[in-house]
C-alpha cells in the first residue's frame, strides 16, 4: 500500500506540483480513503519528501547498463570463416 502511494503522489508532485496536490486527490487516485494516506505519512510533507528521497535515491543508482547489443554488433566482426 505504501508503495502505491508513493507512486500516485509522484505522478501528482510532478504533474502538478506540491502546492496544488491535495491528499485528496493521491487518495481518490488509489481508491482509498485519505486516512489510508495519513496512517503511513503523517503529512503531506512527509509523504513529498519520501517521494524526494526515492528519486534522489534512483539517480545514485548505478544504471542499468545492458551491453549486449556491444556484443551482438561486434560478433560478425569477430568471426573469421
Amino acid at each position: 500500500m505504501k508503495k502505491q502511494i508513493i507512486e500516485s503522489a509522484t505522478k501528482h508532485f510532478s504533474g502538478y506540483g506540491f502546492h496544488k496536490t491535495t491528499m485528496d486527490e493521491i487518495a481518490r487516485d488509489i481508491h482509498k480513503a485519505k486516512g489510508v494516506l495519513y496512517y503511513y505519512f503523517r503529512s503531506k510533507e512527509e509523504l513529498f519528501n519520501e517521494v524526494l528521497k526515492q528519486e534522489l535515491d534512483k539517480l545514485k543508482a548505478p544504471p542499468n547498463l545492458n551491453y549486449s547489443w556491444i556484443i551482438i554488433w561486434r560478433l560478425p566482426h569477430t568471426m573469421h570463416w
